[in-house]
Order: structure tokens, then sequence, then C-alpha cells
């Protein structure tokens, strides 16, 4: 607690030390509201919406007193997530959705508009047809409870250490809540795997409590998880160190960072094309 505290002093301090003369802009919870109801309206999936809910009130929770952004805010603020532990892939997704709530109330000019790069892989890259063939493999052998802990793990930004907390009732809301690092966080499960995880449940007699149980009914403990996956690998002949909750996290979060990059894209093709057409109704020259 005393660590997370100095943390926020120290966002506090690099906050108050930017140009005392800038006004900055005030966030407010009501311009997250019109924001997500824009989005809204524009077809956004209430998956990403809230996605965007959960980034946008992070943010206003780490902002001094006053809820003022400035030039720097969002670097700093970004510094701050990365000493936490929070991936460059993760940060990336998150100042995605900053960056187009700025645009949206008008402040570009806070917008933190690089990157950063991927860190150094750690552990060795698990590749899409890897993460596919230790489906197959699982689904030949008739290992479904390894099958949908493979398929969770690659699936949902869900570390191996809160996979107790994906139970039967879960599957109801379509999310799971965890408390990482002292911090209450919305995890959505996908509609599909949702239906698949009922399903195993349904077939297994399980009514209620957490979907990854022992014999004896009680939770799986994350050892007993890293063996039972890292047995997969070696059958269906993944190289080793390959198999295991980290690389299949890593995958979920280069995917989802892929799809938010090509979603950018997409967004500033769009508003290029909108311009197009008003330069030649009412542009100047027109």
């Amino acid at each position: 607690m005393r660590e997370n505290a100095a943390e926020s002093s120290a966002f506090e301090e690099a906050h108050l030390k930017t140009d005392q003369d800038e006004i900055g802009y005030r966030m407010t919870q009501e311009d997250i509201e019109a924001f997500l109801e824009d989005r809204r309206v524009k077809g956004l999936l209430h998956t990403t919406l809230e996605k965007y809910r959960s980034v946008l009130t992070r943010l206003y929770q780490a902002l001094p007193e006053g809820k003022l952004i400035k030039s720097g805010t969002l670097a700093q603020w970004r510094q701050k997530l990365l000493d936490e532990g929070v991936s460059p892939a993760s940060t990336n997704v998150m100042f995605s959705a900053c960056d187009t709530f700025l645009d949206f109330v008008g402040h570009r000019e806070y917008q933190l508009r690089d990157r950063m790069m991927p860190e150094e892989k750690l552990i060795p890259e698990l590749t899409r047809n890897e993460y596919l063939r230790l489906l197959q493999t699982a689904r030949t052998l008739g290992k479904e409870r390894t099958y949908m802990l493979v398929k969770v793990l690659g699936s949902i930004d869900l570390r191996i250490q809160e996979l107790s907390k994906l139970t039967v009732e879960s599957l109801q809301d379509g999310r799971v809540v965890t408390n990482s690092n002292g911090q209450r966080q919305t995890v959505w499960i996908p509609t599909v795997l949702c239906k698949e995880l009922q399903s195993y449940a349904d077939r297994n007699g399980l009514t209620d409590g957490p979907l990854f149980i022992n014999r004896n009914g009680t939770p799986m403990n994350r050892s007993a998880i890293a063996v039972e996956i890292q047995r997969l690998g070696e059958e269906a002949h993944i190289p080793a160190g390959k198999a295991n909750a980290k690389a299949l996290h890593r995958l979920w979060q280069d995917v989802r960072s892929g799809i938010a990059s090509n979603m950018e894209l997409l967004i500033d093709q769009a508003m290029n094309r909108k311009l197009e057409q008003e330069e030649l109704a009412v542009g100047w020259e027109s």
C-alpha cells in the first residue's frame, strides 16, 4: 500500500511540474459518458465500450485533484503504468483509447501519439498456428479441461493466478471481476467463449463455483495448471518453453494490439474520406 501511495505521489508531483501557465483540460465523468454514448451511437460493440470505460475511468482516478490533463500528463501516466508492470503492448491499447477520447473532447494537443515498441521477449513467442495446434491436440486426445484452459488463457485478459475467479456464475454475466495489484478490474468474456465454457460446465456437472477444479472439487493451483499445459505442449510437439500461461497471455496481448492498430488505421482512413467529401462540397476552392 505504501509503495502504491509513493508511486501516486510521484505521478502527482511530476504532473504539477508541467507548465504552470498552461490551463489544460479538466476531465469529467460527464465527458466520459458523452464520449461512450457517441461511440455507442456509432455502433461500437458493448465489449469495446466497456474497455473504453475501464481505461478512461482508470485515467480519471489516476489524475491528481483538479483532474487536469496537460502536456506530458499521459506520458507521465504511461511511465507509472510501465513501472507497475503493465506491458508496452497493453499501454498501446490503453492510450489509443485515451487519444480517441481527447480527440472527441477537442484536445488533440494532449494526445500521446508515440507508441511503445514491444519489449524484448523474455519468453519464447507462441505463434497463432502453434496455439491452434495445442487446441487440436487436446481435442484429439480428449483432454477437454486442458483444451479449455489453453483457450481461456489465450483468449481473454486473465492470468493463471486469476483462473479461480472464472466461475459458472461469471458466465451468466459474461465477465470476470478480478483484483490485480489491489485494483478492481472487469474482464469481459467473448460470447462465443462464454457459450463454449457453459457447455463444458454442463457436460461436467458444474453448477456453481470455479470452472477448473481437481477431482476433490477444489480449484486447480498454478503449478497443476502449468504442468497440464506443458504436457499438452510436448504432445503437440511445440518447442520447449512455448506451452505455458505467460506465452498464451503474450499471444492474447499481441493479437489485441494488432487489432487495435488496424482499428486506428481504419478510423484515420474513414476520417480522411469524410474530409475529402466535405472539401468537395464546401471547400474554399471547390
